[in-house]
Parts: structure tokens; C-alpha cells; sequence
């Protein structure tokens, strides 16, 4: 049996938390989206089912501010510095298969899946930078400036800086952001194993339970999650 399927998603969750250390956006992190999946199954007996899909899934641009960005390639997890961007997020592709075994032993039906995500990089495009204010470079000055103070100020080039001849400020630009950086890392790639059990202790109750194991990932947080459920019918 094949089909074909289009859905969008319209954004209703909070977007990330671009302060919060290590954050995980819900949902698509507010971008709407539209894509396409087909596939098709193959059925034997009633019992035994093969399932396999195919889906892509876009994303419309959007204009995010205080993204935390890298400016020195040996930065990883804590970036102090943000500026504000125009994101496209890339394509998701996905890929599934999946073996259905309906009442296989009595009332136990078993369920197996295994799928791949592929998001492809961003297309970012950065138009401004949060600089450090007044208050902020006069608290670096005077802590520089404390008697047996260990500060040093010193410029791009790691050179001391000169307080005399150029009054401190902050020298933070967009040219100062490692763009390759950020666009490689906004590509990554799970997969992943569904198996799930589900047992009918009645024709209006049923039990059920699954387990989500990650299988390999680039760029992707590790999840192993386990559901249990409990389905009852009138």
C-alpha cells in the first residue's frame, strides 16, 4: 500500500532559552514548517507488516537575536559573546523502516523501528553584535587597574593594550565571529531504534511500552527514552 502525506507545523512553543547554558529548544524552536513523506507497506496475513518512508521537512526564515557565538575557533559550550542573525534553518531528511508483528504470541503485538534525521546546515546571516556597554568596559578597566591586580588587557592581535594612547572599549565586531564555525555545527544527524510491546488485557484495555535507543549521532545530544502506557476505550 502506498502513500504520500504533507503536513506544517505551525510554531506554538517557546523559542530556546539563548541564556541558558546548554539549552534544548521545544518543538521546531518556533519555525514554522511544511515537508512531504511517502512510503508504503507490505502486509502478509493480517499479521506481519513492513513499513518503509521517505520525508523531507523545510523551514521558513526567521530573525532570532542574542545567539551566543564563537569568536576564537577553541571555543566549545560557553561562548560569552551574542549578536543577532537571520536563520534558515536547513532541511531535515528522514528515513524509516519498520517491522510490525500484530498478536504475534495471544493478545502481544511487537513493533520494531529504525530511523535516520539528517538536518543539513543553516543558512545564517549575521547583522549585528551586542557590544559590551559603558559600565561593563569601565568594570574591566578598573579591575585591570587594581593595585597587584594579575589583569592584563590586550588587544586582538594578544598585544598589551595601551590605555593611554587609545581608550579602552570594546573592540567586538561581526567580522570577529567564526561564521564557518557556527554554520558547521548547525548541521547534525541522529539515528535511532524504536521497539515497543503492546498487550490487550481486554478488547478496551491495553498495555503498552516503548523504548527509543540512540543508535549513532553527529552534533546531537544522546537520548534513551523509555514510555509506558496505558490505553483504555469506551
Amino acid at each position: 500500500t502506498p502513500y504520500i502525506v504533507g503536513q506544517a507545523t505551525i510554531p506554538i512553543a517557546d523559542r530556546i532559552k539563548q541564556t541558558e547554558l546548554f539549552a534544548l529548544p521545544h518543538g521546531n524552536d518556533d519555525f514554522t514548517a511544511y515537508g512531504l513523506s511517502a512510503g508504503f507497506t507490505i502486509d502478509w496475513v493480517d499479521m506481519v507488516q513492513l513499513a518503509f518512508d521517505f520525508g523531507m521537512t523545510r523551514f521558513d526564515e526567521e530573525c532570532r537575536n542574542n545567539i551566543p557565538v564563537p569568536t576564537n575557533p577553541l571555543q566549545q559550550g560557553i561562548l560569552p559573546r551574542t549578536a543577532n542573525a537571520k536563520i534558515e534553518p536547513g532541511t531535515n531528511w528522514s528515513f524509516g523502516a519498520a517491522l510490525f508483528a500484530y498478536y504475534m504470541y495471544d493478545r502481544l503485538s511487537f513493533h520494531i523501528e529504525y530511523r535516520l534525521v539528517s538536518h543539513t546546515e543553516d543558512k545564517i546571516t549575521f547583522t549585528s553584535v551586542n557590544t559590551l556597554s559603558d559600565a561593563q568596559v569601565k568594570q574591566v578597566e578598573d579591575a585591570a587597574n587594581q593595585p597587584g591586580s594579575n589583569f592584563k588587557l590586550v588587544d586582538k592581535n594578544n598585544k598589551e593594550f595601551n590605555q593611554t594612547d587609545n581608550p579602552l572599549a570594546d573592540q567586538f565586531t561581526i567580522n570577529d565571529i567564526q561564521k564557518d564555525e557556527v554554520i558547521e555545527r548547525s548541521k547534525w544527524e541522529s539515528q535511532f531504534i524504536h521497539a515497543a510491546l503492546n498487550y490487550e488485557i481486554s478488547p478496551n484495555v491495553s498495555l503498552g511500552f516503548l523504548w527509543q535507543a540512540p543508535v549513532t549521532r553527529r552534533n546531537a545530544f544522546k537520548q534513551t527514552s523509555l514510555l509506558w502506557t496505558m490505553a483504555v476505550t469506551f
